[in-house]
C-alpha cells in the first residue's frame, strides 16, 4: 500500500510538471524507468529524484528546492484543530533542521478539507525559510490535486529565478559600455536592469581581443627584458598592467553573460513559454507582460517592507475580504505565486509577502490588515 501510495504521488508530481511545460530535457530521458533510485534531468536545469524511500525531491544544480513526502495517513481525520495541530507536530519538529522546503503529500477525505493549515498551500515560505514544511491533501477523486502540487513546483522553481533580479556585473573596464541596462551599486559593481543592446556583445569581444592582443605583445617584450643584461622595470609594469586588463574583460564577460541570461528568463512567460513585454522599475524590481494573444499572463516583483513579492496575476477579481487559500486553489490553480486578498479601503487586489515561519497554522493564514 505504501509503494503504491509513493508511486501515485511521483504520478502526480510528474503530471504537475507536464502542465508547467517542464519535460525531459533530452529524448534519451523519455526511456528512463521511473523507479525508486532514479533521477531525470528535465527542463530549465531542473531534475526530479524519486528517492529509495519514496520522497520525490525537485534540485536545481544539486540545491534541492523542494521535496514532497508521501505521507499515507489520514491528517484529516482528526476532530478538532488542537487534535490535527498534535499530529503534524512531530513532522514539523523532524525538517525543522532542513535547508530546503519540505511538502506532505497526505490522501484527503471525501468532502471539503476539515484545516485549512494542512489542506493546500496558504502563504508559501520565503526563500532560505528554515525549516519550511507545507501540507496538501490528494486524492485520486480531486481534479484539483495536480493544481496543488503544480503552485507548489511553479514556486519554488520559479520565485528563486525571479528573485535573482537584478543579477550583478562587474563595472565595466571601459565606461563606454555603461547605458540605462546598468545600475550601478558601488565602486566595484553594477546592476543590470534590463537587456543591452545587441551590438553591446560584440563590442566585449572587441575589447576582450584587444585585450588579449596587447598582454601578449607587452608578455613577449618582458621575456626579452629578462635576457637581457639590464631587464626593463617598465616593460614588467607594463606586462602587468596588461594581464590585470586582460583578467577585468574575462571576468566582465563571464558576469555579462550570466546576468544577460537571467534577464532572459525573466522574459519568458512562465505559463505559455513565449516571449514577454518587460519593464524595470524601482527598488530592483520589474514587471512583465506575455505578448501572446491568447495568453496575456502577468508577473512581477513588488516592492514590500518585508522584502519583494513575486507577483503572478491572477486573471480574474480575487473579490474575497481574506485571502482564502480554497479559494485560490479553486479560482486560481497554480496560475498563482504570492497570495493574493481584496484590500478594501484601497478597493485592490494585493498580496502577501512570503511567509518567514516555517509553519502557519490556520490561525495566522489570513492577512494582517494593509
Amino acid at each position: 500500500l505504501h509503494d503504491s501510495y509513493d508511486a501515485w504521488c511521483l504520478l502526480l508530481v510528474v503530471r504537475a510538471c507536464e502542465q508547467l511545460k517542464l519535460h525531459p530535457a533530452d529524448d534519451a530521458a523519455f526511456e528512463v524507468p521511473l523507479r525508486k533510485g532514479c533521477s531525470l534531468q528535465i527542463d530549465r536545469g531542473l531534475r526530479i529524484e524519486w528517492e529509495p524511500a519514496g520522497c520525490i525531491a525537485i534540485t536545481r544544480s544539486g540545491n534541492t528546492l523542494v521535496r514532497f513526502v508521501p505521507l499515507i495517513h489520514s491528517l484529516e481525520r482528526a476532530r478538532t484543530a488542537e487534535v490535527s495541530a498534535q499530529r503534524v507536530k512531530p513532522l514539523v519538529e523532524a525538517v525543522a533542521k532542513t535547508g530546503h522546503w519540505t511538502v506532505v503529500l497526505h490522501p484527503a477525505q471525501s468532502g471539503s478539507a476539515p484545516f485549512d493549515g494542512i489542506a493546500t498551500i496558504g502563504n508559501p515560505p520565503g526563500l532560505g525559510t528554515d525549516g519550511a514544511i507545507d501540507f496538501i491533501r490528494v486524492s485520486p477523486f480531486s481534479l484539483d490535486s495536480v493544481e496543488r502540487v503544480a503552485r507548489a513546483i511553479r514556486w519554488a522553481t520559479l520565485v528563486p529565478q525571479m528573485l535573482a533580479y537584478p543579477p550583478t556585473v562587474p563595472t565595466p573596464p571601459d565606461a563606454g559600455l555603461r547605458g540605462p541596462w546598468l545600475a550601478r551599486k558601488d565602486n566595484t559593481s553594477c546592476a543590470m536592469t534590463n537587456s543591452p543592446p545587441h551590438r553591446t556583445k560584440q563590442d566585449i569581444e572587441c575589447r576582450l581581443s584587444a585585450a588579449l592582443a596587447r598582454r601578449e605583445k607587452a608578455e613577449r617584450r618582458h621575456a626579452e627584458s629578462k635576457q637581457s643584461r639590464r631587464p626593463s622595470k617598465r616593460a614588467l609594469a607594463d606586462f602587468r598592467e596588461a594581464e590585470k586588463e586582460e583578467h577585468d574583460w574575462q571576468a566582465f564577460k563571464q558576469s555579462f553573460e550570466a546576468a544577460t541570461a537571467c534577464i532572459n528568463e525573466q522574459k519568458i512567460c512562465p505559463r505559455c513559454g513565449e516571449q514577454a513585454d518587460f519593464e524595470e522599475r524601482d527598488e530592483d524590481c520589474f514587471s512583465a507582460r506575455c505578448l501572446s494573444p491568447s495568453c496575456e499572463a502577468r508577473w512581477e516583483l513588488r516592492p514590500h517592507p518585508e522584502g519583494r513579492i513575486p507577483v503572478f496575476k491572477p486573471d480574474i477579481e480575487v473579490a474575497s475580504a481574506q485571502a482564502q487559500p480554497a479559494l485560490i486553489d479553486e479560482q486560481l490553480g497554480c496560475d498563482v505565486l504570492a497570495l493574493p486578498y481584496y484590500n478594501a479601503s484601497a478597493d485592490s487586489i494585493e498580496f502577501l509577502p512570503p511567509r518567514a515561519t516555517p509553519f502557519v497554522t490556520d490561525a495566522n493564514t489570513q492577512p494582517s490588515k494593509p
